[in-house]
């Protein structure tokens, strides 16, 4: 598999080991130091689930929104060796982390979103008039 250096995969849900497994052998596969990951369909994420789903040791950071009953839900995972995030702002559809990135020869103050926007028009259309307003 190609190294990637951001990864963006809808899971359809992390509740069962092996989706979890799943995800820890293509984020190790893919080499990836930031993966956002969409409709976990998790209510609560702890450092044990991050371990889990990760494929690295504990030095990686990450932050998460819950899921809604049993939609959404996302987590974002970064190394903290190419990117520091200084500020986050969490959303039911979206974690937005800005800081800098640090990776080879590229520096520079970044700006990185995770969404997740639900599939009906007229909840899709909800979600992308709260974007507009923050």
């Amino acid at each position: 598999m190609n190294q990637s250096f951001i990864m963006s995969w809808n899971e359809m849900g992390l509740n069962k080991q092996e989706k979890k497994a799943a995800v820890r052998r293509i984020i190790s596969k893919s080499g990836a130091r930031i993966c956002f990951l969409q409709e976990t369909k998790l209510c609560s994420v702890d450092i044990r689930t991050i371990r889990q789903i990760s494929g690295h040791t504990s030095n990686m950071k990450w932050i998460y929104s819950p899921s809604t009953g049993s939609a959404g839900g996302l987590i974002s995972l970064w190394d903290p060796m190419v990117f520091d995030c200084n500020i986050h702002i969490v959303n039911d559809s979206y974690i937005c982390l800005i800081g800098n990135m640090n990776y080879k020869e590229f520096s520079s103050v970044c700006v990185l979103v995770n969404v997740y926007a639900p599939n009906g028009p007229s909840e899709r259309k909800a979600v992308f008039t709260t974007y507009r307003r923050n």
